[in-house]
């Protein structure tokens, strides 16, 4: 504190002025000026008058004004006039009687215990609330202090917990040189805090005891809410704060009644109940907690967070998961990354309050969904990931790049260190983005374990293999069709340090059902026969910047029809030209209409119309049986394709892809009706059962049924079979019979 004195003297008067000002930054400012007469030994029992002159003084930045008073001193009391220190509606006065040996009365009305706090620059601990009461102590100063009975604290508040109303009696002990303490505050009839203790005067210490009894836990939000969130519940027990007062601890033990809070991190609401708390000389410390979610997950902690006499607090928290929601972030804020995760594993948490280390290993359990928006708009004329046009494909990045979000975080002033062994199976999907708006994208389910390490202010670092089982590409072409590719098996991305330079080789096919062989015009005798064609999209290249390349298959036709059908769309050209028209209009690209009479080529524009509208109607009603049925693990898609005639030899039918079991049962097949002669069966009735036997989904067993189409064969109407896979990646060919050393 710096404190100045000006003062003068005349006779047997001194005029005194002070000012001071608290160097800290929680302190007070002021000045008070005092003229003081003093009496000489005539006058035996009078001993000095003093004057206080109206001031004023700051706490913080609260003005605060003292009245004037006078005070006279005898040998026997002292007697006060009405000295009062007031803000707004707040002061402090005191005064006495006319008698000088009657009791100082002391008025607090309305007080803010901060401003207290800031007068005695103590803040260990903060308390907030106004103080109403009265004390009264003795004028003569042989006498023993008296502390009154019935101080009230409303809107009590101890670290920015609500407290409620607290009563306060107290006694001075004469003896220890202390005052005796003795309290209670509650919020409503179920609740209550009885506190009582003492504040050492001599030695400048204070021990309480604390005895919650539902106690809300709102207090502990000002230590542990950057790490946990908000927390809410109630707590039972004792605790005990006691030490100097510039050096105070907690012992002691509290049970949780109820918890409730949401780490930032996570985003997932946990609960606990009936666990308990131990307090320790500079630690508080965690044995065996139990963490539910809401869905029905759970979680075991162990571990402490340390202190230093209330500062400087750290934490080293360790964890078991058994399915716990570890991740749930929506995307309506916009992020680049967001998802619902489940997972089995442990973790380690520690670090303090500059400094935050989270060493994570886990596998993600059924029901994980896990988004990346790659797509970058704001830096491109469009969205469109493919784009069909005269001459050379064009491709666009898949947009892996250190996203707003790590941004967004290297603002923050702590250092965040992640460390993630995600050990990732078919139980999560993952969806990367390349048009958020329309839904475009790949959703990957797949295996691998893969490595991440990122520090906010450094940089991000993702390594391992993750080898695809299935999935979907979706694709929208100019805003109107929606297209959806199927992701085969063995694909993989392969990442060994920066995200942006990963290797892709993925494969992805979308099935045009019955497309009519007529309008290729390669040969009579099979004009009037139908195949299924598979359109191909395959991704390869570096994640930044994909090479896609188109291809066509023909799964249900025979060799020789497999054959001519390549060798009528040889070129690039008409690969992409028969692509784009496939996955619009549904059916084959007729060339040559300059060659052909006006009424084909019209009766051609007419089929194509037909297919057309055809197709998109079939994507109509896939949109609203997916809808309308709100299952997320299956897919169906309704079918309608023309024929060489049009509408008069049409077939109807439809696809469905999912799962069931926890993803262990996959089903997938078509089913439907044409009305061809060209077939022995009109109905078809396709599909595949894959029954996995590891989690992983490497041991699986298989069994299908398959209707015949080639256009020569009518004596077999379907193709049944069943069996055994095995699925194992390597590198080395020794790599795959050699067995894992088990650890001893």
């Amino acid at each position: 504190m710096k404190l100045v004195m000006y003062t003068s003297m005349s006779q047997n008067t001194i005029t005194p002025s002070f000012e001071w000002k608290t160097l800290n930054s929680n302190g007070t400012s002021g000045n008070i000026n005092l003229k003081c007469l003093l009496y000489g030994p005539e006058n035996k029992d009078h001993i000095a008058d003093l004057h206080v002159y109206p001031s004023n003084f700051t706490i913080l930045d609260t003005l605060w004004s003292v009245s004037s008073s006078d005070i006279r001193l005898k040998q026997d009391g002292i007697h006060i006039s009405p000295l009062e220190l007031r803000q707004g509606e707040q002061f402090i006065s005191i005064h006495n009687q006319d008698s000088y040996n009657s009791p100082f009365l002391v008025t607090i009305n309305g007080m803010e215990i901060s401003h207290l706090q800031n007068l005695l620059n103590f803040h260990p601990v903060e308390f907030s609330g106004n103080i109403y009461g009265t004390m009264s102590i003795p004028s003569r100063l042989s006498e023993q202090p008296m502390i009154p009975l019935g101080i009230t604290v409303r809107n009590f508040h101890f670290q920015d917990g609500d407290m409620g109303t607290l009563h306060v009696t107290g006694s001075w002990d004469n003896t220890e040189k202390r005052i005796n303490l003795d309290a209670m505050t509650r919020q409503s009839q179920h609740d209550s805090l009885k506190i009582n203790g003492f504040v050492d005067i001599a030695d400048n210490s204070i021990e309480l005891n604390f005895s919650p009894r539902y106690t809300s836990t709102e207090f502990l939000n000002s230590w542990l809410k950057g790490v946990l969130g908000e927390i809410k519940g109630t707590v039972s027990g004792q605790l005990q704060l006691k030490g100097p007062l510039d050096s105070l601890d907690l012992y002691g033990r509290v049970v949780l009644d109820t918890l409730r809070f949401t780490p930032p991190v996570t985003n997932a609401l946990y609960t606990m109940a009936s666990d308990s708390i131990f307090f320790e000389e500079g630690k508080i410390i965690f044995e065996d907690f139990l963490v539910h979610d809401t869905q029905h997950g759970s979680c075991v902690v162990i571990g402490a967070i340390t202190h230093n006499k209330l500062e400087d607090f750290g934490y080293d928290l360790s964890f078991d998961a058994n399915n716990l929601l570890a991740y749930n972030h929506s995307g309506i804020d916009n992020n680049d990354f967001w998802g619902t995760v489940y997972a089995d594993g442990n973790g380690r948490l520690h670090g303090n309050t500059s400094t935050v280390r989270a060493d994570l290993n886990l596998s993600p359990k059924y029901g994980s969904n896990f988004y990346y928006n790659s797509s970058e708009t704001e830096n491109a004329s469009g969205s469109e990931y493919i784009y069909f046009h005269n001459g050379e494909t064009q491709d666009k990045s898949l947009g892996i790049t250190e996203n707003k979000q790590i941004e967004n975080f290297k603002d923050n002033s702590s250092d965040v260190y992640l460390n993630l062994t995600a050990n990732i199976n078919p139980n999560a999907q993952i969806v990367i983005y390349t048009d958020r708006k329309t839904g475009d994208g790949l959703y990957l389910r797949g295996n691998g374990p893969i490595d991440i390490s990122w520090h906010n202010k450094g940089k991000f670092r993702i390594n391992g293999l993750y080898t695809t089982t299935g999935g979907e590409y979706h694709l929208t072409i100019q805003d109107l069709m929606k297209r959806n590719f199927q992701i085969q098996p063995e694909g993989y991305l392969r990442f060994s340090g920066n995200a942006k330079d990963g290797d892709l080789n993925l494969k992805s096919i979308y099935t045009v059902h019955s497309v009519s062989l007529s309008d290729l015009n390669i040969g009579q005798n099979i004009s009037n026969a139908t195949t299924n064609v598979n359109c191909i999209l395959n991704f390869g290249g570096k994640a930044n910047n994909p090479q896609v390349t188109f291809d066509l298959d023909f799964p249900t036709a025979g060799d020789d029809m497999r054959q001519t059908l390549q060798s009528a769309i040889s070129s690039q050209e008409d690969l992409n030209m028969q692509m784009l028209y496939l996955l619009t209009v549904g059916r084959f690209y007729t060339y040559d209409y300059e060659t052909s009479s006006s009424a084909s080529a019209q009766n051609q524009s007419v089929l194509a119309m037909q297919s057309l509208f055809a197709n998109t109607l079939g994507n109509s009603l896939g949109s609203i049986i997916g809808q309308a049925l709100h299952l997320n693990n299956w897919t169906f898609g309704p079918n309608i394709s023309t024929g060489r005639l049009g509408f008069d030899d049409m077939e109807v039918g439809g696809q469905f892809q999912g799962s069931l079991l926890q993803n262990r049962l996959q089903l997938s097949g078509n089913f439907g009706y044409r009305e061809q002669n060209t077939y022995a069966n009109n109905f078809v009735g396709d599909f595949n059962l894959r029954w996995l036997l590891n989690p992983k989904g490497t041991i699986s067993l298989n069994a299908y049924s398959e209707t015949n189409d080639r256009y020569f064969s009518k004596s077999s109407l379907s193709t049944q079979g069943g069996g055994i896979m095995f699925q194992h990646n390597f590198n080395k060919l020794s790599s795959l019979f050699r067995k894992k050393k088990t650890k001893k």
